[in-house]
């Protein structure tokens, strides 16, 4: 009976990790989806529905709320008709309810259809899960130095 009973528990064990890894699989997709959703109404000059994806509590670099987010959006916007933004090297340390994020992001803007600006930065995003939806909280990037080559 207590050999039955230690079989069962480490069945129940196993399954349990393995719903729990699945439920971690699942909040990243989850979070990659969203960061690409942000990625699409970057490039589409979306700034309200940019707004959108930050948490209340938004900061970045330490001491930009969201309403200088939107001002500099607004003026990135202006000054390029197009932008691109390719995301590499995407790292995601997922501690539910928060993960953060680092990734290598370049950034292209134009005026015209070939972009004529660019620049290359590692970020690095705290998000938080909150009323079961991924909202950016924490924003910090700097250029990055070197040729791009990882």
């Amino acid at each position: 009976m207590i050999r039955v009973t230690f079989h069962i528990l480490i069945l129940c064990m196993a399954l349990l990790f393995l719903l729990s890894c699945s439920r971690s699989e699942d909040e990243t997709e989850r979070l990659l989806q969203t960061l690409f959703e942000l990625q699409s109404q970057v490039e589409a000059r979306e700034s309200r529905q940019v707004l959108r994806f930050l948490d209340k509590g938004f900061i970045a670099q330490g001491r930009y709320r969201t309403f200088q987010l939107g001002q500099m959006m607004a003026l990135q916007f202006r000054q390029n008709q197009k932008i691109l933004l390719f995301l590499k090297n995407t790292e995601i340390d997922m501690r539910d309810p928060q993960a953060d994020v680092t990734v290598s992001a370049y950034v292209l803007g134009s005026d015209n259809i070939i972009p004529d600006r660019g620049q290359r930065y590692e970020v690095k995003m705290r998000w938080l899960k909150i009323n079961d939806q991924w909202k950016l909280s924490r924003l910090n990037g700097q250029r990055a130095t070197g040729n791009g080559q990882q």
